[in-house]
């Protein structure tokens, strides 16, 4: 059953609760916890199920630091992040590389996802291990809307990273027209 969860098979995982396995008796990798590997399936009955074990930590992590609001994002499983952040979830810790659940969400250019996180008061400021913010990552990336819902939002344009370059460098080096249209309009 471990198999199946990791690999996103839910429905295998279903078929096993439904004989009677249990998620409790599971010795799950301690690199991959069973809430980020349920998360990941997007199998929101398995996230339900792993929720309602015994000393499941909603805010467990990955090897890479990644909580499973975190995964939820990379993921673009928009319904699993908002059931992970109603549950108490911290949208706004870091994976190793300082990347949050809205870093994420944009980097993956998931309009809903990055919707919700803003409405649930996800932070925009603040940058990662290689000073690059939010903005640094939506102009490399992210469509215009996205954008210019990160603007609307009070996001900051005017820092470098920590080799001098700047949002709208990023958005050229790029050629992410409608991040630059956002940008300059």
């Amino acid at each position: 059953m471990c198999a199946a969860c990791e690999h996103g098979r839910a429905d295998t995982v279903q078929f096993f609760l439904s004989r009677g396995a249990s998620l409790s008796t599971m010795q799950w990798p301690p690199e991959r916890p069973a809430l980020i590997c349920a998360v990941e399936s997007g199998s929101w009955d398995l996230v339900v199920a792993v929720l309602a074990l015994p000393n499941c930590d909603i805010e467990c992590t990955d090897v890479f630091g990644r909580t499973p609001v975190i995964a939820a994002a990379r993921c673009a499983h928009v319904g699993l992040i908002d059931m992970l952040v109603n549950k108490g979830a911290n949208i706004n810790q870091r994976d190793e590389n300082g990347w949050t659940a809205l870093t994420h969400a944009v980097h993956k250019n998931h309009s809903p996802s990055v919707q919700l996180l803003l409405d649930r008061n996800a932070e925009i400021a603040g940058k990662d291990k290689t000073g690059k913010s939010l903005a640094h990552i939506a102009c490399a990336v992210a469509s215009r809307s996205i954008v210019d819902r990160l603007l609307e939002a009070g996001m900051l344009i005017e820092e470098a990273d920590n080799d001098g370059v700047y949002p709208v460098q990023i958005a050229i080096q790029n050629r992410n027209k409608p991040a630059l249209e956002a940008l300059l309009g």
